[in-house]
């Protein structure tokens, strides 16, 4: 990828970001900072999800899409949601 003439590919650079939690903005253009910020949260919640069985995750992964229609709802009726 170093050399003259090379190109990088959209998975290159999909890898990079990845593996080193590159931030995508800051490889392509300079802008933004270096690295993704470290979020604790987000490191447990993919480790446990990894240490579930298939149909565990899916049931989670389906029981999140669930919170997350159950949250906007919320949001678009702010004062019933303090009820």
């Amino acid at each position: 990828m170093e050399k003259n003439g090379s190109t990088v590919t959209e998975q290159n650079i999909k890898a990079i970001c990845a593996r080193f939690h590159v931030n995508e903005d800051w490889l392509r253009s300079g802008s933004g900072n270096m690295f993704l910020e470290y979020n604790r949260r987000q490191e447990e919640f993919f480790a446990v999800f990894g240490a579930l069985s298939p149909i565990l995750q899916d049931y989670l992964i389906k029981t999140a899409r669930d919170l997350l229609d159950a949250q906007l709802k919320l949001q678009s009726f702010p004062g019933e949601a303090s009820q």
